[in-house]
């Protein structure tokens, strides 16, 4: 899997990390893990910013983007009661233990199941970084694999 260079440039500390690694052992939608679920919803964010000109701090908007999801624990093992109303919580709460986050990257994560949760994100990387995981998701559950080409 070739990640592209912006990812890379801003997120290497977060994909070398231990919680992140272990990503790549859990299965997250359909096939794909979470690891990879975290890449691709970086890499639709940064497309749609340039597809449709939206200006955005990339660098935020991408940590944002691979921590969404850090919650650290086996959801279909785990069975935890109310996960896709949570989990937001908890990733957030394992990346502030882990990483030094910006108001941003706190928003993004915080609220990227917007609809789902009720509070909507507060800036425009959040949004992007909702609407993204939204799209990515939706790709992984049909088995498309083009997102980080």
């Amino acid at each position: 899997m070739k990640i592209p260079e912006e990812i890379l440039i801003y997120g290497q500390d977060i994909l070398s990390s231990p919680g992140m690694l272990r990503g790549k052992e859990l299965v997250h939608h359909g096939r794909t893990c979470r690891y990879r679920h975290s890449l691709n919803v970086a890499a639709v964010s940064l497309r749609l910013c340039r597809w449709l000109s939206i200006p955005a701090r990339r660098r935020d908007m991408v940590r944002g983007a691979l921590l969404h999801d850090y919650y650290l624990y086996d959801r279909r093992a785990e069975r935890k009661k109310n996960h896709l109303r949570s989990h937001a919580q908890t990733a957030h709460a394992n990346a502030a233990a882990d990483f030094t986050l910006s108001p941003v990257e706190e928003d993004v994560i915080r609220h990227h199941m917007f609809p789902i949760t009720p509070r909507p994100p507060r800036s425009r990387e959040g949004i992007i970084v909702c609407v993204a995981d939204k799209i990515a998701t939706f790709g992984e559950l049909l088995g498309l694999k083009a997102f980080l080409r």
